[in-house]
């Protein structure tokens, strides 16, 4: 029994050995990745995927920090969101070339007034009805398209003017009160970052087309196969610095693993009644 008992103790040192914990990456090179031999049904897939990696970094404060490690950079996302304005579905019609609000800045101000400004008019409605007035005349909810961009402009303005505009001098400690408890539903100096940026991609114009030598369809694949390479490594990078389950769910790249069937059960041994009078005399 000693001997079993030192042989179970030296497994268990040799296992509390190997499970040593890695520590955290603070820099990782961008791997290299091929999209040629992607079908474009593949290629297609990266589009949602990569609009909501994308609309994660915008949103969530602190995400952007955590990624720098991977290399992550301004100029990256630039580059993404730039691929993700090119409309893969619909060829333009070359006698009519117009300016468009991009559908992700609008998506983006959409949500804002929906989530945001829908808490904040329900907060300010309790203890402070000068300070809502001011933030919410001709302030619609529900506003849609180009009018959400407006809206969410209109918006993030007069919050900065809250505790600032030297015409609100009277009601200034109001003003500083209200702004502290709009932060508690969200609504932050970052996030009103966030929406400017948001509006200014909304109002830009389309992607410039590549030379008129090359048609649509080609056009289409170039893109959807840089925005294929784009999403596959920063996700892939995302995941060796992140450690945080919610950060990879935002993003949409959190690898789910699924549970093993468990074993059968083995049957049960016959009963006593079951196996006769002869067992039991035994």
């Amino acid at each position: 029994m000693k001997r079993i008992a030192q042989k179970n103790k030296k497994q268990h040192e040799k296992k509390e050995t190997c499970s040593i914990v890695l520590k955290p990456v603070t820099s990782v090179a961008v791997a290299p990745v091929r999209s040629e031999g992607v079908s474009v049904e593949a290629l297609l897939a990266s589009v949602p995927r990569a609009s909501r990696f994308l609309t994660a970094v915008q949103f969530y404060p602190g995400l952007f920090d955590r990624l720098e490690p991977a290399g992550l950079t301004r100029e990256e996302l630039a580059e993404g969101w730039s691929l993700l304005r090119f409309d893969v579905e619909h060829p333009p019609s070359p006698p009519r070339v117009q300016e468009k609000a991009s559908a992700a800045g609008i998506t983006g101000c959409e949500a804002f007034l929906e989530h945001e400004v829908a808490l904040a008019r329900g907060k300010l409605s309790l203890r402070f009805p000068d300070q809502l007035a001011f933030l919410f005349e001709g302030i619609d909810d529900d506003a849609r398209g180009v009018e959400a961009v407006i809206t969410a402009s209109l918006f993030a303005s007069r919050c900065r003017q809250l505790g600032h505009a030297p015409e609100r001098a009277a009601v200034r400690d109001r003003d500083e009160e209200a702004v502290v408890a709009l932060r508690t539903v969200g609504v932050t100096p970052e996030r009103l970052d966030a929406v400017d940026d948001l509006a200014a991609l909304a109002r830009r114009l389309d992607p410039q087309l590549p030379p008129v030598s090359t048609t649509w369809e080609e056009q289409r694949l170039a893109v959807l196969r840089k925005l294929h390479t784009w999403i596959t490594v920063w996700s892939e990078q995302a995941r060796r610095v992140l450690v945080r389950k919610d950060d990879l769910q935002r993003l949409g790249i959190l690898k789910r693993h699924h549970r093993k069937p468990k074993p059968a059960l083995a049957p049960l041994a016959r009963s006593v009644e079951e196996e006769g009078p002869d067992s039991r005399a035994a």
